[in-house]
């Protein structure tokens, strides 16, 4: 993944640097950024909204993994698993657009085959051919072609790796559940994640705004 992403970089620099500016932020250790906040944050509500779209349809290929209501130390591996299929996915995904750009010589053409490819992907992986199935596997399709094209690398490996973690492990609200603990354990993960991205992609500014704090 990072031979393939040293290779794509500077043309990706070169016709869409607005995409890689929080990704190089990333790498500097520039955690603090107000544009990596926003990136993470909206890569997270993206990821959430993509999982919903597939809870509602009840299929989502692979399902929920069963070792981790087996084992807690699963749920852990997935903490690890996701963020590496986030980035290696959104790579994958930046390439190709690339590409299809590259032999098209069209932006919107080369979206809409990327839009296509992702829709049908799913489409082959879901259970079903349902028109909820088919809704569910367009919202992905154009919740994942905007977040690259519009966003940029960061917030489509977070999108990527939230989709992963909350399709994968077993989610509750229910404390006498017995595998409430793990559930919370994610859902306050990702709780953490939002309000750390959100507070800085204010970049300093008051919380309720400046009229609030005035009155």
């Amino acid at each position: 993944v990072w031979l393939c992403y040293m290779a794509l970089e500077p043309a990706v620099r070169r016709r869409w640097p607005e995409l890689l500016i929080s990704w190089n932020r990333l790498l500097s250790g520039r955690f603090r950024d107000p544009l990596l906040g926003r990136d993470i944050l909206v890569g997270a509500i993206a990821g959430m909204a993509v999982a919903l779209s597939f809870k509602c349809a009840d299929a989502f290929p692979g399902g929920l993994t069963l070792s981790t209501l087996t084992s807690p130390r699963h749920v852990a591996y997935y903490f690890f698993l996701a963020p590496s299929l986030g980035v290696a996915y959104s790579v994958a995904l930046l390439f190709g657009l690339y590409l299809l750009q590259g032999l098209t010589q069209s932006a919107w053409l080369a979206r809409l085959l990327v839009f296509l490819l992702c829709m049908g992907t799913m489409l082959l992986a879901l259970r079903g051919d349902s028109a909820i199935i088919v809704g569910a596997s367009g919202a992905f399709a154009m919740i994942i072609v905007t977040v690259v094209t519009r966003i940029g690398l960061v917030s489509c490996a977070v999108m990527w790796c939230t989709m992963q973690m909350l399709l994968r492990t077993p989610l509750t609200l229910d404390w006498t559940a017995w595998y409430a603990g793990r559930s919370f354990a994610v859902l306050g993960f990702f709780v953490a994640l939002l309000s750390f991205a959100f507070y800085n992609s204010l970049g300093g500014k008051p919380l309720f705004g400046k009229a609030l704090l005035d009155e």
